[in-house]
């Protein structure tokens, strides 16, 4: 699973950083940590 290759960008989910903020404080390409929120954001009732 991604989240578990990369928990840096899961800090950054839970410590609430933007995408931007993200990048600057891991390194990654912000096409990864965009995934990555993807996949950790809870689903929306509809």
């Amino acid at each position: 699973m991604l989240s578990s290759d990369h928990p840096d960008v899961v800090n950054t989910y839970n410590d609430g950083l933007s995408l931007r903020e993200a990048r600057k404080g891991t390194g990654r390409a912000i096409n990864t940590i965009r995934k990555i929120y993807d996949v950790l954001k809870p689903e929306k009732d509809n």
